[in-house]
């Protein structure tokens, strides 16, 4: 048995997961946000701490935290205002010190990307890329099932990879032309409000393209297009043999997934284009959990490698 913990800007989530990848019991908590990080890390451990009570114990704790996390030091990197005071902070080791369990901490992304690697969409798979498409854009690189992380420990930013250089849009992240002003969730929210003087969320816009309305088929077009040709440039440059999709914009999909295949086709070369399908996430809700409970997995075994050396 165990546990993965799902933290995340609205909720945190933390589950018990069996050795195949089955989660057994879920419990969540809002995450408290106005009360800062140390709140924030409490809440979690309470979490954990409940489970253990039911479930007995377990020989570590796995963490998919949103943020840039370097799992190496387990301190985040950096983190925007969702999960305020979380830049800079060493939450491997606050856990540690609340839990009295080692504890492996993962960007959310790269640990639903493990999960989907080794028991979901990309089983059988050496090269897989997941695309995250919610309010932002998220992504991870799974090789041979290890997640690549890179030299600086952080790769995968999708979100960020330049898609109109001239007097592009406000990313969050401070800079202009990044793919994510132009196809997450918030940026479709912000191009409709921007052209209709209506703020509403992606479901609704999704309605009103259904019923007919042009201004909503012409966002979640424009935003699905650009998808296609910054993924159809991945694959050109990465050649995955899969590349997995995920996240609440991919509700729409109806709307939004035929206009990204048809920006893969335009941007990506033929022969790399006919080597990589394009899948949905099969874990979904689950599979930040599951993909931190294989952390913990692997920091029981890599201690249990570390004692033999001794």
């Amino acid at each position: 048995m165990l546990i993965g913990v799902d933290i995340g800007g609205t909720k945190i989530a933390a589950g018990v997961v069996d050795a195949d990848g089955r989660v057994l019991e879920r419990i969540q908590a809002s995450t408290p946000v106005t009360r800062g990080a140390e709140a924030i890390v409490t809440t979690a451990a309470e979490l954990v701490q409940g489970l253990l009570r039911l479930h007995g114990p377990v020989s570590a704790v796995g963490v998919g935290s949103a943020g840039q996390v370097d799992h190496e030091s387990g301190i985040v990197v950096d983190a925007n205002e969702n999960l305020p005071g979380f830049r800079g902070l060493p939450l491997r080791e606050r856990l540690e010190e609340l839990l009295q369990l080692p504890v492996a901490v993962e960007n959310d992304v790269k640990a639903a990307a493990l999960a989907e690697a080794q028991l979901g969409a990309g089983r059988g798979v050496r090269q897989m890329l997941l695309v995250m498409v919610g309010t932002g854009i998220g992504g991870a690189l799974v090789l041979d099932g290890k997640v690549y992380r890179g030299a600086s420990g952080v790769a995968g930013e999708l979100g960020h990879l330049l898609f109109r250089p001239e007097q592009g849009r406000l990313c969050p992240c401070g800079r202009r032309g990044c793919i994510e002003g132009y196809a997450s969730g918030r940026a479709i929210m912000e191009i409709y409000a921007e052209e209709s003087g209506r703020s509403i969320d992606v479901a609704t816009i999704a309605k009103r393209a259904r019923d007919g309305e042009t201004l909503a088929r012409e966002v979640l077009t424009q935003a699905g297009r650009a998808l296609g040709l910054t993924l159809g440039g991945l694959i050109n440059t990465l050649s995955p043999e899969a590349i997995v999709l995920g996240g609440g914009v991919l509700q729409v999909e109806e709307l939004y997934l035929p206009v990204l295949e048809y920006g893969l086709q335009m941007q990506a070369l033929p022969v790399m284009r006919r080597s990589c399908t394009v899948r949905r996430m099969e874990l979904v809700h689950d599979a930040v959990l599951i993909g931190a409970s294989l952390l913990a997995k692997e920091r029981t075994e890599d201690g249990r490698r570390g004692q033999a050396a001794d």
